[in-house]
């Protein structure tokens, strides 16, 4: 379990930073 805890984690990030990029609302969550 840790290790898809770990992968999900870098993909939420990674997402989060594409976001920023973006400016959307919805990534915010």
């Amino acid at each position: 379990m840790k290790t898809t805890l770990l992968i999900h984690r870098a993909q939420s990030q990674k997402g989060f930073e594409q976001c920023i990029v973006r400016r959307t609302k919805k990534c915010a969550t």
